[in-house]
């Protein structure tokens, strides 16, 4: 194993099996790194590579484009991810000083992300080093900037955690409306 600093976060990680057991970098530390290395793009004719439309305008890699479906439409990204950040969003309130339940959640949420990605890579039979350097021929792309946003914002943990405040307030909202409206109908159990 060898040890890998990731350039935008100047954090340090170990070029060994990932979350999901398989050898190769952190989705993550390699998608923090897209945004600010270059290395060539994939070549031409690869498996969903970015091609030019008749007009010669870049059109989306079909790559990066059915990772950012399976980011934002996929049920099995919405049961994995989603499905955590309510259960836990409820441990969460505005102090200042981080309780250490909360890294842990968010390390758990980043690890589960990444196994995610890897698996649904590897549905498609494309590295995660390939995918990377996809992404960074496409950055112009509609698909890789939201899809490395969303990734990137979970793996920050002052973003994850103004979110995960959020999403209380939300979830809290909503609840508290449905048990209004269970409660003017006269249903007393919750």
């Amino acid at each position: 194993n060898s040890v890998v600093s990731c350039w935008s976060c100047s954090t340090t990680q170990l070029d060994g099996p990932t979350s999901s057991g398989r050898p190769g970098r952190s989705v993550s530390i390699l998608l923090s790194r897209s945004t600010s290395a270059a290395t060539p793009p994939p070549s031409p004719g690869s498996v969903g590579s970015s091609a030019r439309d008749t007009c010669g305008t870049p059109r989306e890699d079909a790559c990066v484009e059915a990772m950012a479906s399976f980011v934002s439409e996929s049920r099995e990204w919405a049961l994995g991810v989603q499905s955590f950040l309510v259960e836990h969003c409820i441990s969460f309130d505005a102090r200042e000083e981080n309780k250490l339940e909360w890294y842990e959640l968010h390390g758990t949420l980043t690890r589960r992300m990444e196994s995610l990605l890897e698996d649904e890579l590897a549905k498609l039979g494309v590295p995660v080093a390939d995918f990377v350097a996809r992404l960074e021929a496409s950055p112009g792309s509609k698909a890789a900037s939201e899809l490395v946003e969303t990734v990137l914002a979970m793996d920050d943990f002052v973003r994850f955690k103004a979110m995960m405040l959020q999403l209380k307030e939300e979830v809290g909202e909503v609840v508290e409306e449905e048990v209004m409206a269970r409660f003017s109908r006269g249903d007393r159990a919750l």
